[in-house]
């Protein structure tokens, strides 16, 4: 269907479209007109009047701005501001490493105190040892469960966020 569509089109255009047109001939004289428009001497000089007239406001603003910027120095009130491109998905990507970090070492603490727990109880004597260093063993399993789902679901989010500001672009 998409072919039969390109086919007829193709055929509209070779039908329609002189192969004898000269398009330099025909624009040539709507350019030199353009040409002539812009680059007359009123042009010019209207065009470097306006440059000039900013120049000499700008000049006139200078001092001001200078003083301005000095006070501000002796103030310590100077800033600088840098837009950085790409900082954003940097820092989103440091601090989801970082609270992976944190996450994984309160599971190890997690696991790594359970298992002594059952280890602690390993004569059988105490249940309640027993029983607390279990359920602990289970929890820790759960929320690394629910750590990597999290993980899945903010990888699928940054990957889309990405996606978006690449088509922004």
């Amino acid at each position: 269907m998409c072919l039969t569509a390109i086919e007829s089109a193709r055929a509209v255009l070779n039908a329609s479209v002189d192969p004898n047109f000269e398009m330099v001939t025909y624009a040539r004289p709507y350019l030199e007109r353009l040409v002539r428009s812009r680059f007359t001497t009123d042009a010019l000089k209207d065009r470097m009047v306006t440059s000039l007239l900013t120049y000499a406001r700008t000049i006139e603003r200078l001092p001001g701005d200078i003083a301005d910027i000095i006070t501000r120095i002796r103030e310590n009130r100077i800033g600088v501001n840098l837009d950085l491109e790409g900082i954003d998905e940097f820092n989103e990507n440091f601090n989801h490493a970082s609270t992976n970090i944190a996450y994984a070492l309160l599971l190890a603490a997690l696991l790594l105190s359970s298992a002594v727990l059952v280890h602690a109880s390993a004569n059988g004597t105490d249940f309640a040892l027993y029983a607390l260093g279990t359920v602990g063993s289970c929890t820790s399993f759960i929320l690394a469960l629910l750590l990597l789902i999290r993980n899945f679901r903010m990888d699928r989010q940054s990957r889309r966020r990405h996606r978006e500001r690449r088509m922004k672009k």
